[in-house]
């Protein structure tokens, strides 16, 4: 998968999972616009990519979760803008020892709390 430019995604009454971990992301700023109504919107990027997360949440909400290191060196921004009317919209930041989990492995990680033990390692 490669990206570049901007990213939209979309959602009502349903569920996006944008997993950028093994993208090959395109320039030194990546967009995404994520917008939900009831359903919810959730972005997986490396740790040590940078993400600056804006928006609106209206009866929801849009948060970066995960340990946040300086951004490692050659990585893009990427800017996640949020609008959120009784959904969620989460930036997930998956921990760099779980590079070999699929998205089920690492959604299934994030239900159980493991980055949560993680986060208090670090």
């Amino acid at each position: 998968l490669r990206v570049r430019g901007l990213v939209l995604c979309v959602t009502t009454f349903g569920n996006i999972d944008l997993d950028l971990r093994g993208a090959t992301l395109e320039g030194d700023v990546i967009t995404i616009l994520a917008l939900g109504g009831f359903g919810a919107v959730d972005v997986y990027v490396p740790e040590g990519v940078e993400v600056d997360l804006r928006g609106l949440a209206i009866f929801g909400h849009a948060r970066a979760r995960g340990d946040d290191p300086p951004p490692r060196p050659g990585t893009p921004l990427v800017r996640v803008y949020a609008l959120s009317l009784w959904a969620g919209i989460d930036v997930w930041r998956v921990p760099l020892v779980w590079a070999e989990r699929t998205l089920s492995q690492v959604i299934r990680g994030i239900r159980k709390g493991e980055h949560k033990q993680l986060e208090r390692r670090g």
